[in-house]
């Protein structure tokens, strides 16, 4: 039986890749890395999933699972003053204006539905480096695939 699932966070990398507002787009290793070091490629987005499931189904013959995935964009921007959180505030809406209009009714193909934003915020500012996370959300059926 092969299924639909997981969630392709890579397309997502990739999509996010293309983001000229953009100079840097990584997944979980990448943000494990940056809260130990902080990148020098700034603007950057690091991308996590997660994804949650329902009982299946009975949908077809086929095995299908109804499922949601989370998808969690991580934004880390600097500003050279460190106390110069305003500026940095400024330039982390241009990304994430950027980083909504790549995502928002984005899918990566049958069967993933488009995703939509569900959260934004939970900013952290320290020694010029300022973090935002934005959520989207989607639906999916973890389906077996003929």
């Amino acid at each position: 039986m092969t299924l639909s699932g997981p969630y392709p966070i890579s397309k997502v990398i990739e999509r996010l890749a293309t983001v000229s507002a953009l100079r840097l787009v990584d997944g979980a290793a990448g943000l494990q890395a940056a809260v130990e070091s902080p990148p020098r490629a700034v603007p950057a987005a690091y991308v996590l999933v997660e994804e949650t499931g329902t009982p299946t189904g009975d949908y077809t013959d086929r095995y299908a699972q109804p499922m949601t995935a989370t998808v969690k964009v991580v934004l880390w921007t600097r500003h050279a003053a460190a106390g110069t959180g305003a500026k940095a505030a400024a330039a982390m809406e241009d990304i994430e204006r950027a980083v909504r209009t790549a995502l928002r009714d984005w899918t990566p193909g049958y069967p993933f539905e488009p995703l939509w934003v569900s959260n934004s915020g939970n900013d952290q500012f320290f020694g010029g480096q300022l973090t935002r996370q934005v959520i989207f959300r989607t639906q999916y059926r973890d389906q077996e695939q003929p």
